[in-house]
């Protein structure tokens, strides 16, 4: 069930940051250019930099997927690809691109 508000959209949203992805940009991209957005739209989040490669995948491996409306993956497709397979086997995700450097997955 989505935790956002009667139009769907969503409240509370995790967010893993690849400090090497996009050539070594995603971290200023996304402080300077997403963040805002989510904040405008009062969208809580809660942010994870990631230390190593399967970081993400680890961490999504023992969370409670209940907590967040969607993940937003911030670096090249590796984190997507490390996220998004267990979301595809149990929530039925939806996987929005944004642009090269951000992925979405918001669940129903």
């Amino acid at each position: 069930m989505l935790i956002g508000d009667s139009l769907g959209r969503p409240k509370k949203l995790l967010v893993f940051v690849n400090p090497f992805g996009g050539k070594k940009t995603a971290r200023k991209i996304f402080q300077e250019e997403v963040k805002p957005l989510f904040e405008d739209a009062n969208i809580q989040l809660e942010i994870q930099e990631t230390k190593y490669q399967l970081h993400a995948k680890e961490i999504v491996r023992s969370m409670d997927v209940s907590k967040y409306d969607g993940i937003v993956c911030v670096s090249g497709d590796g984190i997507l690809v490390e996220v998004s397979k267990k979301f595809s086997l149990c929530c039925g995700s939806i996987i929005f691109s944004m642009y090269i450097l951000l992925d979405i997955l918001i669940w129903k």
